[in-house]
C-alpha cells in the first residue's frame, strides 16, 4: 500500500501538457517525491464521507482504487508546494484585504477567507477537486446506541 497519492511519474505525465507548470518540471525527482507526501498530508487532514479503508484516507469502504480526482489534487496541492506555497503561506494571508507602505498599515476582512483556504488546502484548483469526496458539514450523524 502506497504512503502516498500518486506518483512522480504520473505527475511528470499531468502536467506534461500543462502551461505553468516550472515548479514540478524543474524539481528533482527527490523533491517531488516530498512534495506529494506532503500533499498526501494534506489531503488526508480533511473530514471525507465514509470510512476508510487502510492507512490513508483513500481508497475508502469497499473501493480497491484511489479515485483520479484524489491523485490529481495531490499534484495540483504538490506543485504549489514546489513553488513555496504551504499552509503556512496560505494561512498568513488569511483575510488580508489591503496594504500600506507608507506607515505601514494592513487589513483584514475574517469574512473573506477562501473556503479551500480556512481548510488548509494551497490551491483552489486542487479543492475543487476534494470538495465532492468531503462530509456535509451541515449534516448530523445520528446513532442508536443500546
Amino acid at each position: 500500500m502506497s504512503e502516498y497519492y500518486g506518483s512522480v511519474e504520473g505527475g511528470d505525465a499531468y502536467f506534461a501538457t500543462r502551461l505553468f507548470s516550472d515548479d514540478w518540471d524543474n524539481s528533482s525527482d527527490g523533491d517531488k517525491l516530498k512534495s506529494l507526501h506532503m500533499a498526501t498530508q494534506i489531503i488526508d487532514t480533511l473530514n471525507f464521507a465514509g470510512k476508510k479503508s487502510g492507512n490513508l484516507e483513500f481508497p475508502r469502504g469497499d473501493d480497491t482504487e484511489v479515485p483520479d480526482n484524489i491523485i490529481k489534487a495531490a499534484y495540483e496541492i504538490g506543485i504549489k508546494l514546489l513553488g513555496g506555497d504551504t499552509r503556512e503561506s496560505t494561512l498568513s494571508s488569511i483575510g488580508v484585504t489591503s496594504n500600506s507602505w507608507g506607515t505601514v498599515k494592513q487589513t483584514y476582512d475574517g469574512n473573506s477567507v477562501p473556503e479551500w483556504t480556512a481548510a488548509g488546502v494551497p490551491s483552489s484548483e486542487a479543492w475543487a477537486l476534494l470538495r465532492p469526496f468531503l462530509r456535509d458539514p451541515t449534516a448530523v450523524l445520528i446513532r442508536r446506541v443500546s
